[in-house]
């Protein structure tokens, strides 16, 4: 009995929410202000840091045992959008986490820390929109340029590193028109972003920097304030 209830719920929702929704074609085919919001995580290369700092010495000395990939990230947004093309600008912040352990040589006693990284950027955006009924693809490409910092420690505190940075990116997104103006999706981008040197490993002066070349996967939400095309 629980899951018929269930299922019509789903459908109800579904129902619902393809009453409400508006054509997607036409809702794009508009000009307008979009303003939008990403959440998901990336996957980061950050050769230089995992193969000169962990990998050489972090490991060696027991202070680090896992290389350093994830990131969480977080995009706001705000666009133009005119006949299927939006054009933006954003500010994207990617938070990574790395657990070690900090060893006292003289007792022995353990305390655990770690390893924060942090990406600011700001960027800007052009995106092809292909409307199908409710469903929009998307095909994007993005320039970023931002600041990259890093921190080692037990909690958050000023930054031990920081250096400036740019790169550029290229996605494609599947959304659905909700609700008339709202729109929900996923996004998958390739990313390309290096940093400039933000320490060097001695005696053999590697320069580490952060190296956020990957991909990343996020959801997202938008609204639209349209306003008819001038013909």
């Amino acid at each position: 009995m629980e899951k018929h209830y269930f299922l019509f719920v789903i459908i109800c929702v579904i129902f619902t929410s393809c009453s409400w929704a508006n054509d997607a074609y036409a809702l794009l085919s508009s000009r307008g202000l979009i303003v939008e919001y990403d959440c998901g995580y990336s996957y980061a290369r950050m050769y230089r840091l995992n193969r000169f700092y962990i990998d050489d010495w972090a490991k060696t000395v027991g202070l680090f045992e896992e290389n350093f990939h994830s990131n969480m990230t977080m995009t706001p947004s705000l666009g133009l959008v005119y006949r299927n093309h939006i054009v933006s600008i954003s500010g994207t912040f990617y938070h990574g986490k790395n657990p070690g352990t900090l060893t006292d040589i003289i007792d022995s006693t353990t305390t655990d820390i770690f390893m924060f990284t942090y990406l600011r950027t700001v960027n800007i955006s052009y995106r092809r929109m292909f409307p199908v009924n409710q469903l929009i693809f998307g095909l994007g490409l993005a320039g970023s340029f931002g600041e990259g910092t890093t921190q080692i420690g037990r909690k958050r505190r000023p930054p031990d590193n920081v250096g400036l940075g740019g790169g550029w990116s290229v996605s494609g997104e599947l959304n659905y028109n909700l609700f008339k103006q709202i729109i929900i999706g996923v996004k998958i981008s390739g990313n390309f972003f290096l940093t400039e040197a933000l320490w060097h490993m001695y005696p053999d002066e590697k320069a580490i920097n952060l190296d956020y070349t990957g991909f990343s996967a996020v959801v997202k939400i938008g609204l639209l304030n349209e306003r008819p095309a001038r013909k």
